[in-house]
């Protein structure tokens, strides 16, 4: 990655040349460690959809499957939206590829006759319950390679920057 990064400040060639030299300083060290986790969420992310792809699955479905499994009576899309992070327009695309394959099943809510909850189906439980052990073990053989000290700092700096990440989307 370095070399990247010696390229872009310090252009060496014609061919680079064209690249300029910045007008702002630059945090080699952040860069480096910002390709690093987007390097890492990438290479994490395509074994994971690897693994997902054997069930139909993406890894947005999959995190539809957990919260779904640990719902004795259903959630509201709204609901699933903001346990995932996402819209309501991503979680309703997600749910129909899902819906689809017979996974989950839209039912009146309970307390709202306009309004419905998603639910796992028979299969979609069965589906859940196949592949979150897989999920588990690669999750495991991964991070095991971290001792405890290492997992703890890893998770306090990864929150660190998210909080920091949510400071900044707030000014925006």
């Amino acid at each position: 990655m370095t070399k990247l990064f010696d390229r872009v400040t310090n252009p060496s060639s014609a061919a680079d040349s064209s690249l300029g030299h910045s007008h702002f300083d630059l945090n080699i060290q952040g860069l480096e460690t910002f390709l690093l986790c987007r390097q890492f969420s990438t290479e994490i992310g395509s074994s994971l959809e690897s693994l997902f792809s054997k069930y139909s699955l993406s890894f947005g479905k999959f995190n539809i499957l957990m919260l779904l499994s640990k719902s004795q009576t259903g959630l509201m899309p709204s609901e699933i939206a903001n346990f995932c992070g996402v819209t309501q327009a991503t979680i309703s695309g997600l749910l129909s590829g899902l819906e689809k394959n017979q996974i989950v099943e839209r039912q009146p809510h309970h307390q709202d006759g306009r309004a419905f909850v998603i639910r796992l189906t028979d299969k979609g439980q069965e589906v859940f319950t196949q592949l979150q052990p897989e999920f588990c073990k690669k999750i495991e053989r991964i991070f095991l390679t971290l001792d405890p000290a290492e997992a703890t700092l890893l998770q306090k700096v990864l929150n660190k920057l998210r909080i920091e990440i949510q400071k900044d989307s707030q000014l925006n």
